[in-house]
């Protein structure tokens, strides 16, 4: 529980949503447990207390971050990717898509592709332009 606990006053029916303090509330818990339940103590009437949910506090940098997706010359992600369209004679483009909440735009991000024989060929870094998203060729 919050020692003391966030106080907020209500004035609107609704969804309840808050910020918390990162420094004095998330970061002592990093990498623990807590459970977060509200009461609601009205001006008049009957109060009010909540089950409680425990959830867990991780830092984003501890999590695993998701696997690429490769997208084809269609823009679609592919699960094997063809170097020549088919039906074709013409290379196919393979584009790097990285979608995470965590990418910020100006981060960078380094891909490597897997090449025959376990060689790694990296690409030029590619850096966010779109909030949650890197692309690259």
């Amino acid at each position: 529980s919050i020692n003391p606990p966030v106080e907020l006053p209500i004035t609107a029916v609704g969804d309840l949503s808050f910020w918390v303090d990162k420094t004095r509330y998330v970061d002592p818990n990093l990498n623990g447990s807590v459970n977060v339940w509200y009461e609601l103590i009205p001006s008049a009437g009957a109060t009010g207390v909540s089950d409680s949910v425990l959830i867990s506090v991780q830092d984003a940098a501890s999590q695993t971050w998701p696997a690429p997706q490769i997208h084809d010359s269609t823009g679609a992600p592919v699960t094997s990717w063809s170097p020549v369209r088919p039906g074709t004679t013409q290379a196919n483009t393979a584009n790097f898509v990285l979608r995470d909440t965590r990418l910020r735009v100006g981060d960078s991000v380094m891909p490597f592709w897997r090449v025959a024989g376990n060689a790694d060929q990296a690409i030029p870094p590619i850096t966010v332009s779109v909030a949650g998203e890197a692309q690259g060729a």
